[in-house]
């Protein structure tokens, strides 16, 4: 399960820990790169790397990860997959819409 962290200034961020879990290939290595959660949390950028988050009903999205050094579990998405994917929350509802490749995917939010 990821975090939409509407104050993270990127596709999505991931720990080394999960990035390790999933397998996912690092393509890109930052010597002195960071970002900051919406706490203020300081995140030392590791590495890139890119895959395909798989939502229900088969739809799947391209996604870029900046490897943290975070110790948690955690998976993070920013403002620029919501932007990229026109996404729109509905906190009344607990629901959000993305819109990729002119196709329409809601999903529950667990809040």
């Amino acid at each position: 399960m990821a975090k939409i962290d509407s104050g993270y200034d990127g596709y999505g961020s991931i720990s080394k820990e999960q990035a390790t879990k999933f397998s996912l290939k690092i393509y890109k290595t930052y010597e002195n790169s960071y970002n900051y959660s919406t706490s203020g949390h300081k995140m030392k950028n590791l590495s890139e790397t890119q895959t395909i988050i798989q939502f229900q009903n088969n739809f799947n999205i391209p996604i870029i990860f900046r490897v943290s050094d975070v110790n948690r579990e955690r998976i993070l998405i920013g403002v620029t997959f919501l932007y990229k994917t026109r996404a729109w929350l509905n906190f009344e509802e607990n629901i959000l819409k993305l819109i990729w490749n002119n196709k329409v995917h809601t999903q529950k939010l667990f809040i």
